[in-house]
């Protein structure tokens, strides 16, 4: 059996246009660094974990925009 060290609750709008998803393929590519798993279960501070989400996120292709345009142009 393995220990959960890390969960995330996701609070989105209901017309989120597949927010959350987003964000998920987002923790789930940066989850894959040792560095970002270990910066993120060991954090030297709570800064330096809000910190490290916030970077994990920004470096990421999550844009309402890019739902946006998807939508616009009959993609599913």
């Amino acid at each position: 059996m393995h220990a959960v060290h890390l969960a995330f609750l996701l609070l989105s709008p209901a017309a989120g246009d597949h927010l959350q998803l987003q964000i998920l393929a987002a923790l789930a590519r940066a989850l894959r660094d040792d560095e970002v798993r270990r910066r993120l279960i060991e954090p030297s501070s709570e800064k330096e974990l809000w910190n490290t989400l916030d970077e994990v996120l920004r470096n990421q292709e999550i844009s309402r925009a890019k739902s946006d345009q998807l939508r616009s142009s009959g993609a599913p």
